[in-house]
């Protein structure tokens, strides 16, 4: 989802932008030099359109992107999704229940936020 306060003309801008520099990524996938400066780029225009980085809405509510649903507050409501439908599009059951015992890790510790292409 883009930063709402962007302005349509911008916006409109860095999808363009951003659509070129995807497809620079899978037009240079077997160049080792090339690469990462294309997943670099994809990286700064999803971070300009607030997909990436720093939170852009300020209702205190916490970020929980780019989190596995297991470590978040959804972890409950995700484990009851059995809708056949649902978990037959990934081919396996659904996530199982974590052991009392043995709490889930967040896999990306607070400041560990690692831009991904």
């Amino acid at each position: 989802m883009s930063n709402p306060v962007l302005p349509e003309q911008a916006r409109a801008e860095l999808v363009r932008q951003l659509g070129a520099a995807r497809q620079t990524v899978r037009s240079c996938k077997n160049d080792p030099d090339l690469l990462p400066k294309a997943r670099h780029r994809v990286d700064e225009i999803k971070c300009a359109l607030g997909e990436r980085g720093e939170v852009w809405w300020d209702d205190g509510t916490p970020d929980y992107n780019r989190r596995m649903v297991q470590n978040s507050p959804y972890a409950a409501w995700f484990r009851n999704i059995r809708g056949e439908a649902y978990w037959h599009r990934f081919g396996r059951e659904p996530v199982p229940k974590p052991q009392e015992d043995r709490p889930m890790r967040d896999p990306m510790p607070p400041g560990s936020d690692v831009p991904r292409s």
